[in-house]
């Protein structure tokens, strides 16, 4: 259950900053962590309003996506794919409505908490 919240976390560009509060995700409901995910994308990727209401709504319908995966128990590995083909389709939702450089740069906020969760890894 831990691996896969630390993935979904992974997966959600505001991950970092929701570790660096000391916040836990699997107790927050999916419209808080979509909250979470909406602000951090807002703040970091300079959105404007357009694009702040289709986030929102993305990441609202995957925060409920995801939900069955952090309560699920279903194998790690069956809960990794699963989340793991859900991020698949969200991230090519968030693509279009990026732009390139805005998506270039949560890319990159992704690889920067992909690389501090494998160093904090015991």
């Amino acid at each position: 259950m831990t691996s896969l919240l630390v993935l979904s976390t992974l997966f959600c560009a505001c991950a970092a900053e929701a570790q660096n509060k000391g916040l836990d995700l699997q107790n927050k409901t999916p419209e808080q962590r979509a909250e979470q995910q909406t602000s951090m994308m807002k703040k970091e990727l300079k959105l404007d309003a357009t694009q702040l209401d289709k986030i929102k709504a993305i990441n609202l319908k995957y925060a409920y996506k995801f939900e069955p995966l952090l309560k699920s128990e279903d194998s790690q590995m069956s809960r990794f794919k699963q989340a793991r083909d859900l991020q698949k389709v969200k991230e090519e939702e968030l693509k279009a409505v990026f732009t390139a450089d805005q998506y270039k740069k949560y890319e990159e906020m992704k690889k920067k908490m992909k690389n501090r969760l494998k160093s904090e890894r015991p």
